[in-house]
């Protein structure tokens, strides 16, 4: 009962095309991104991450300059005290 079918390039290129995007459609419903707001989400979540990231850099390098001050602090109040 095995059939064989014979399909042009174009038509087997068709056929892939559509099979994939099935399978995306599918797999973005399955994570919650097949509706229309899919879109808005998926921005607003960029969004986010870009401003977790500012936030992030923002800290280290405050971090570092808290430091430069702390060791800058303790060596005038050493010289003061010293002298």
């Amino acid at each position: 009962m095995d059939q064989t079918f014979t399909f042009t390039q174009a038509q087997l290129h068709s056929l892939m095309e559509e099979a994939s995007q099935r399978g995306a459609r599918q797999a973005l419903a399955a994570i919650g991104l097949g509706d229309e707001h899919a879109l808005r989400d998926l921005t607003e979540l960029r969004s986010l991450i870009d401003a977790y990231r500012a936030i992030k850099r923002s800290m280290l390098v405050t971090f570092g300059k808290a430091m430069a001050l702390a060791v800058v602090s303790a060596l005038v109040a050493y010289f003061w005290f010293r002298h």
